[in-house]
């Protein structure tokens, strides 16, 4: 057998081998892919139980003037993967949802309103900020917070607000140069 013929056999088995190898490495990621993230769709929330998140800032705080309520605003991204955690664990969860009917929930998606981003600098995506009817910051978090470390921050949020000021006739937020952000605040990081 000369060396052109076995150079030959040998390119024709390593092609096989390498193909024989892609199948098998791809098949066993299919099957650990398959094992982590089920097929099975996502459970949807009860009819009438959605947060129903306003997206307009002004429209916002006149309704919680007009209710007697305080503003729970999501600062996100669209691009953020710890945002999407809070969608999908976080705001999914019944108990936050029920939560979140005695507040005025506001969404602000931070790539499209850096008026907002400027005025309240949230450090990073997600940032959870309490606010009251004129606007003035009471209490928020930053990053992923799972729902009970969620549903204590809106407790300590409503707790703070009761022991200074009710909600219509809080104080006007002063002009600063530091992020109006709670130093407890940051008690939670994570984020992107």
């Amino acid at each position: 057998m000369g060396f052109v013929a076995l150079t030959y056999i040998m390119k024709k088995c390593t092609f096989w081998f390498l193909l024989a190898a892609a199948i098998v490495w791809g098949a066993g990621w299919l099957t650990l892919r398959c094992q982590a993230q089920p097929w099975a769709p996502e459970p949807e929330p009860a009819p009438g139980t959605e947060i129903k998140w306003l997206t307009d800032y002004d429209a916002a705080l006149k309704q919680a003037q007009a209710s007697n309520q305080l503003v729970v605003i999501d600062f996100y991204t669209t691009w953020c993967g710890p945002c999407k955690m809070m969608d999908k664990i976080t705001f999914a969860d019944a108990n936050v949802r029920a939560r979140l009917a005695g507040f005025v929930p506001l969404k602000i998606d931070g790539d499209k309103h850096p008026e907002l981003v400027a005025k309240y600098g949230p450090p990073a995506w997600p940032t959870m900020l309490v606010i009251d009817a004129t606007g003035k910051p009471i209490l928020g978090t930053v990053g992923y917070v799972p729902p009970d470390f969620y549903l204590e921050v809106i407790k300590q949020a409503e707790l703070k607000n009761a022991g200074t000021n009710s909600v219509k006739t809080a104080a006007p937020p002063a002009a600063s140069s530091t992020s109006p952000i709670p130093a407890a605040a940051s008690t939670r990081s994570g984020s992107t």
